[in-house]
């Protein structure tokens, strides 16, 4: 299973593991993925996995020698045909020990020979072949003797068609079409046992009506399907085991509610006869067609993006999500709202005039799992946290484009644990933060400021009662990285009589800071400051 470039996503493993049904009394989807991710941390505490070379923690992989030797065990006796990348695959098997040992087939290379008329592995349980963006023509008789198969995984192909024999696979838990150019994929409505369906970045225009025949369907993975503009209506109602709906980057033409005459795409509305749903990744450009009480406390695992023009390649898929582009006098769903307050984790506000009271007036037991704060566009904010909001788990904090803020926070508290901490085009800043709050940035490891015409100094010498006695110090302990561009009036980092202290800077890069003294600023910050790498532009 471990295939691209050498690692396995997350995402992929789950659904081959709940279609071989490897765990044993696991009810839900959401227990499976607890479960995988459990036993992933035991391997890698172990040695036998580890965490991908892009530093995501959404795959895995496996060691070179480790690799080889799994696949060497696993090929003996013919039980299993498996091809690495720049591995060769000349010619198909064709004798009868492979054909009554082998349950799994696993092709990750180049120039794949032609596919038999027959697949005779009648033990199959798991068939994965990436095809590199090739024609995939499928034998009509193809899956006639592989009546035990439970995955099939047929990644970057273009199928002209699917073969008839494919409606004889009544044990196919897990099928996954991902990264293909699709036609008519009524046929895979015939799969009454399918659990899990991905097509994933695929090419096809229309979910078909043949598909709300699969009631035993409990993962239905749309992600990345732009091209898909039409669900036929009741399709998703009728998908009443359905636990995990995923559609971002892909299908959001939702008919609101009360359109008169006959649907001929699919409604919100549909999601609410689906009572097992848990998790759920959407986009509904109009906020006016939510229907009231779709958003429950059912949901577990969320990332739902409200308001036209979103774009998902910030949205961490690990975190629960909500992003918010409402129009002015729009009313926040209160499921939305209660999502919002009690498992947000990454909150995106743009505009958002609709949600400023929610997030202005709410009590200090709300967004207590808020790990990523981003607003933007907001005409209104003049200030953002206020005393009553207390956020532990806040690490990245993004404030762009608020032209009337004032201050990013009223009390230190929220910020103990930051990591992250970016303000662009604020231009009613003077200052970033209040030396009570810098004292707490212990944690900060990226500041970036930029485009703040009023802002005179990053930390503030002001004496407003909790500023007074600033003559000790203040220590950034970690932070790496120090940005400041496009600020005419900033004179120094801090000028009240404190030293500041930054003793694992990295990188400082400062641009268009005209009144900025940087010999100053270097004199007035700590030595460790002398072997930095500070990148200067028209200073």
């Amino acid at each position: 299973m471990v295939h691209r470039r050498g690692y396995v996503y997350l995402t992929d493993l789950l659904k081959y593991t709940i279609g071989l049904g490897l765990f044993r009394n696991i009810d839900s989807v959401e227990d499976a993925r607890y479960e995988l991710h459990a036993r992933i941390e035991e391997l890698k505490d172990s040695g036998l996995l580890l965490d991908s070379d892009s530093g995501s923690n959404t795959s895995i992989r496996m060691h070179d020698l480790l690799r080889d030797v799994a696949i060497s065990t696993a090929s003996k006796g013919h039980r299993a045909l498996l091809r690495a990348k720049g591995d060769v695959l000349k010619e198909w098997p064709n004798i009868k020990e492979f054909s009554e040992n082998c349950t799994m087939i696993s092709l990750f290379c180049k120039n794949i020979p032609r596919l038999p008329e027959v697949l005779k592995c009648q033990q199959m349980e798991y068939f994965y072949l990436y095809l590199y963006g090739d024609l995939l023509e499928i034998p009509g008789n193809f899956f006639e003797e592989m009546k035990e198969l439970k995955v099939m995984d047929l990644t970057q192909a273009r199928i002209s068609s699917l073969p008839p024999s494919l409606h004889l696979l009544q044990n196919l838990r897990t099928l996954c079409l991902d990264h293909c150019v699709l036609e008519d994929i009524a046929l895979v409505g015939q799969l009454s046992q399918l659990e899990i369906l991905s097509f994933i970045c695929s090419r096809f225009e229309e979910l078909p009506e043949e598909i709300g025949k699969l009631t035993r369907l409990r993962l239905l993975d749309l992600s990345g399907c732009y091209e898909l503009e039409v669900i036929s209506p009741n399709v998703i109602s009728r998908l009443t085991s359905l636990e995990d709906l995923r559609m971002a980057n892909s299908f959001n033409g939702w008919v609101p509610e009360g359109v008169s005459g006959e649907r001929s795409n699919a409604s919100l509305s549909e999601l609410k006869d689906l009572p097992h749903l848990a998790a759920l990744n959407i986009h509904v450009p109009d906020a006016g067609s939510i229907p009231t009480d779709l958003f429950t406390d059912k949901l577990k695992r969320y990332q739902i993006l409200i308001g036209p023009s979103w774009k998902w390649y910030d949205v961490d898929e690990t975190l629960n999500t909500l992003g918010l582009k409402l129009p002015t006098g729009c009313e926040l769903d209160r499921g939305l709202e209660m999502l919002l307050k009690r498992s947000c984790e990454d909150l995106y506000l743009d505009g958002s005039e609709g949600a400023d009271n929610v997030v202005q007036h709410s009590g200090s037991e709300d967004f207590q799992q808020l790990k990523h704060l981003h607003v933007e566009n907001n005409a209104q904010f003049t200030h953002i946290i206020t005393e009553q909001v207390v956020l532990p788990n806040l690490t990245r904090f993004v404030v762009r484009y608020c032209p009337e803020l004032r201050d990013i926070g009223s009390s230190a508290i929220p910020f103990q644990n930051l990591t992250t901490l970016e303000v662009v085009g604020c231009h009613s800043l003077k200052y970033l933060a209040t030396y009570t709050i810098a004292k707490t940035l212990k944690r900060l490891r990226e500041m970036m400021v930029g485009n703040c015409e009023r802002m005179t100094e990053v930390v503030a010498t002001t004496s407003d009662g909790d500023d007074a006695g600033y003559d000790g110090e203040i220590s950034f302990c970690q932070l790496q990285r120090l940005e400041l561009n496009l600020l005419p009036s900033l004179q120094d980092f801090f000028s009240g009589n404190c030293i500041v202290k930054f003793p694992s800077l990295k990188t400082v890069n400062i641009y268009e800071c005209p009144k900025l003294k940087i010999n100053s600023f270097e004199w007035k910050s700590s030595p460790e400051l002398q072997g930095v790498q500070i990148t200067e532009h028209d200073l």
